[in-house]
């Protein structure tokens, strides 16, 4: 009886034991495929996002935020005097040529850079440049600003510049544009920079003498280079350095997204003119008065859902600038087509940090517009807004936008 007993438990321990051998190969063999490499990305990306926003982060109400961050809640005192020097950061295809238009408009000269097409400088890098050039002392006398973008569209964006702007098809011939669909020409574009054995993004390899779309957005912040966009290489262990991404992300006294471009400029207008908002005096600047009629107009929800919205009015000074150089090929689809036919596994983890700091971005904005509503008394962000953004910015773990711009808002 003992024996049968003692056999018995044999069986059933070795039994156990074989499952368990089973279920180690079928795990193994899981996060070694494609889906399994999709669910470890994902897992990483989610950890990333809740360390990112973690990170010196305030409680959610808005009193704390500003409390605790009260340079990105306040005026930008003496912005239009000649003794302050606008540093702005110009990630390639993220706007940056419409926000330097606007810049030159409301500063002149002492907007850095002042190419518009370039130079794109790294943060660090730049912060030399503009010490040098304008013999700046004080951290009192720069302003530094910075444009990010939804890093998928940001993607589509710089493959649509190399394989179809003049300038793509000039710089870079062996750049594959070789199909009628360009969707076949991303993915080839995409894959070469993705390890398929190890199911891996491929940092060291060298770009089509263009674009190196491996989180572009968080290179401009880390990397002290001249032009981080285009680097031929990047160091191995550059994407894990998102502490310093975000430590450096706070230098800015103003953040944009171009997916909110119109409400990121009535944040920016604001800010800059908060003390003359209601000084109606003769002898202000000259765009003073246009960015009040700006605000006044142009940033309520009533002129969005106007059939000829104010923004559009050429008869202000300061009427919304929207520059697109990527001009569009045979085969080429526009971003507001944008629909990948294919596994965005890759796009995400050629962008998984750039997704972390746009996602952190994004928090900050929203807070931020909610600010600059209380001090307009009216909405700015609009339903119509955000309702655009849930579908293209759900991938990013946020939910939805709207709602949480609503609880920010409470």
């Amino acid at each position: 009886m003992t024996t049968s007993i003692a056999s018995n438990n044999f069986r059933q321990w070795a039994v156990a034991g074989i499952l368990l051998v089973i279920f180690g190969l079928v795990a193994v063999q899981y996060h070694s495929s494609p889906a399994g490499a999709m669910m470890k990305h994902q897992q990483q990306a989610q950890q990333q996002l809740r360390r990112a926003l973690s990170w010196q982060q305030p409680p959610p109400g808005l009193f704390s935020y500003c409390e605790h961050y009260s340079h990105r809640c306040q005026t930008l005192t003496g912005f239009l005097q000649q003794s302050k020097v606008i540093s702005f950061t110009h990630i390639s295809k993220c706007g940056g040529v419409s926000w330097i238009r606007e810049l030159k408009r409301l500063a002149g000269i002492k907007v850095m850079p002042q190419g518009e097409a370039g130079p794109e400088y790294g943060l660090a890098y730049q912060n030399e440049l503009v010490q040098e050039k304008f013999g700046i002392t004080s951290e009192e006398d720069i302003y530094r600003l910075i444009a990010f973008r939804n890093p998928r569209e940001h993607l589509y964006s710089q493959f649509r510049h190399c394989a179809y702007s003049d300038f793509g098809k000039g710089y870079s011939p062996v750049f594959p544009r070789s199909h009628e669909d360009s969707m076949v020409d991303f993915e080839t574009w995409l894959t070469h920079y993705w390890n398929t054995a190890s199911n891996d993004v491929v940092l060291e390899q060298a770009p089509y003498h263009c674009y190196h779309p491996v989180n572009m957005q968080t290179r401009a912040l880390v990397l002290n280079h001249k032009n981080p966009a285009v680097m031929l290489e990047l160091p191995k262990n550059f994407e894990h350095d998102l502490t310093q991404a975000l430590q450096n992300y706070w230098q800015y006294d103003f953040v944009g997204l171009l997916e909110f471009y119109k409400e990121s400029k009535c944040l920016l207008f604001y800010r800059i003119l908060a003390e003359d908002y209601n000084n109606n005096a003769a002898d202000l600047p000259d765009t003073i008065p246009a960015m009040k009629q700006y605000l006044q107009e142009s940033c309520t929800c009533q002129a969005a859902s106007a059939d000829t919205p104010a923004t559009n009015n050429n008869n202000n000074a300061l009427s919304d600038i929207h520059f697109d150089h990527s001009s569009q090929g045979a085969g080429a689809k526009s971003n507001s087509e944008f629909n990948v036919p294919f596994d965005t596994n890759i796009m995400d983890r050629l962008t998984r940090t750039d997704a972390t700091i746009y996602n952190f971005a994004l928090h900050q904005f929203l807070r931020e517009m909610v600010w600059l509503e209380q001090k307009l008394g009216r909405r700015v962000l609009c339903d119509a807004s955000l309702s655009k953004q849930e579908s293209a910015l759900s991938y990013l773990g946020i939910g939805s936008v709207t709602r949480q711009y609503q609880e920010y808002a409470e």
